[in-house]
């Protein structure tokens, strides 16, 4: 993925951060901390994994999950699987 398709998807993840969260988009960047900079329980993570999984038409594994803790890694498993 280029540096500019990373970019594009960056803005758009950050969008579908904001509204499933309810989080002004200008708070999110790629090193915010779902559970400690948003308040986000770990329930809610993994509501939002089948979320992502439907709106970017990817499969993320149990081990992704482990993973997964700021804006920016998930963006970057995102490219990986699509």
């Amino acid at each position: 993925m280029t540096k500019n398709n990373k970019e594009v998807l960056f803005k758009t993840f950050k969008k579908f951060v904001a509204t499933s969260f309810d989080i002004p988009e200008d708070l999110i960047n790629q090193d915010s901390v779902f559970t400690t900079d948003f308040g986000i329980d770990s329930l809610s993570l993994y509501s939002f994994v089948a979320d992502i999984e439907q709106e970017y038409m990817v499969k993320l594994e149990i081990e992704d999950l482990m993973a997964i803790n700021t804006v920016g890694k998930v963006c970057e498993l995102i490219s990986i699987k699509a």
